[in-house]
């Protein structure tokens, strides 16, 4: 496949040397991580959920629920039709069925998982929108990790007091 990321883990060690060269204060980061983990937690009262559910207006399967059952129903209908242009390479249209972009899910939540992620953890993805930036989110929901969209515009500067902020312990990239 003609994607390839680049993944860094980020370290305590990394975390101090960026929290020393942007000389935030130990109460920033406090603050930081605090209101982070808070709107982790933040969950409708059950009473609530159970009422939209009732009225239609919230499901209780996930996306991740449908592509499971869409592999099993229709695994060789189309998933996904995604149109690309390379500069100097032409175009390209690449076409996955449900069997094969679910396989990819699953292949990204294992190298997820193998990486050192778990529940509740921060995954920064800093792609393009293709059709792997919706393979790579719906393998963190697998394994309920936490995913943190970065613009694909800012510069290695920004990006490391991103990721500090948010905490992230990987951050997928693409490499050009």
């Amino acid at each position: 496949m003609a994607f390839e990321a680049v993944v860094r883990i980020f370290t305590e060690d990394d975390a101090e040397r960026f929290a020393n060269q942007e000389r935030v204060t130990e109460t920033a980061k406090t603050v930081s991580r605090t209101a982070f983990r808070s709107a982790l937690a933040l969950r409708p009262p059950d009473s609530d959920i159970e009422r939209f559910r009732r009225i239609g207006a919230w499901r209780a399967e996930t996306p991740l629920d449908d592509l499971v059952r869409w592999r099993e129903e229709t695994p060789d209908s189309l998933a996904v039709v995604s149109y690309r242009v390379d500069a100097g390479a032409g175009s390209r249209v690449e076409r996955l069925t449900y069997r094969e972009y679910a396989e990819y899910v699953d292949r990204f939540a294992v190298a997820l998982y193998q990486l050192g992620v778990r529940p509740g953890e921060v995954v920064a993805l800093q792609l393009p929108n293709r059709w792997q930036l919706n393979a790579l989110v719906l393998a963190c929901v697998r394994i309920g990790a936490v995913v943190a969209p970065i613009m694909t515009t800012i510069r290695p500067r920004e990006l490391e007091r991103v990721l500090r902020w948010i905490g992230a312990s990987v951050c997928v990239t693409i490499d050009r």
